[in-house]
């Protein structure tokens, strides 16, 4: 089994504790292409802003935020259910949610499943709006494979960071085993990350679906490796 690696932190964004930030990542030619192409086939409005409220004294407070990707679609006479993927630990501390698609609009969702083993949950939401449905890939990532992170770190959305698979690793996650308790093996990447970043998809250059972001290491406040659970265990929560 390989050294398990201490993190420092999950990615959920504590509103309380919110400190805007710049999230830009400098990027060549190549990938200034990509970001390009993938606004002009739709990809980026599969990616959307969880936020999470809980009832205090009769009001509705916001209490953390994370990411989500649209994973699954289905169609209703008059509007569709689409079906989102974030963490669960976005998600664990209420029992209110809202999501925002890239346009900045919110609409209510509702929770379908969650996991702490997976870091995982589902929530669903109806829109009569056409958002796209990103595909799974169907083979897993391996070392040395470019990828791309897509979320709303500090609320920005549609941010854009390029990386590549380092390896698969064993971490521990500084949380409560309710929120985040992964067990396995997750993918290791070089994609920046940064806090609300949490249920953020990492795509491969197909724009498939190759893991879905949770944690991040860093050394003296500097990123250096981010973490997501992997193609077949995310199915696996999914049909579990």
């Amino acid at each position: 089994m390989a050294k398990t690696r201490k993190l420092l932190t999950i990615l959920i964004l504590v509103i309380a504790l919110l400190i805007p930030t710049s999230c830009i990542t400098l990027v060549d030619n190549a990938e200034k292409e990509i970001i390009n192409d993938m606004a002009s086939n739709g990809v980026i409005t599969a990616s959307f802003t969880v936020e999470v409220y809980r009832k205090i004294d009769f009001e509705d407070e916001k209490i953390a935020q994370g990411s989500g990707v649209v994973f699954s679609k289905q169609e209703n006479l008059g509007s569709n259910t689409y079906y989102i993927l974030t963490n669960n630990h976005v998600i664990s501390s209420g029992n209110i949610y809202t999501v925002s698609d890239c346009y900045g609009n919110k609409i209510k969702a509702s929770l379908v499943k969650s996991d702490a083993s997976y870091d995982l949950a589902i929530l669903k939401f109806n829109s009569n709006d056409v958002y796209q449905v990103l595909e799974f890939s169907n083979t897993e990532a391996v070392s040395g494979d470019k990828v791309i992170a897509i979320g709303a770190p500090n609320g920005l959305l549609n941010t854009i960071t390029f990386g590549k698979i380092l390896k698969y690793s064993y971490v521990d996650v500084e949380a409560d085993s309710l929120e985040s308790n992964v067990k396995f093996k997750v993918i290791e990447h070089s994609a920046p990350l940064y806090g609300g970043s949490s249920g953020g998809v990492l795509l491969n250059y197909s724009y498939q679906i190759c893991g879905i972001n949770y944690a991040t290491y860093a050394e003296d406040g500097e990123f250096v490796s981010g973490y997501a659970v992997s193609t077949s265990k995310v199915l696996e929560f999914i049909n579990g």
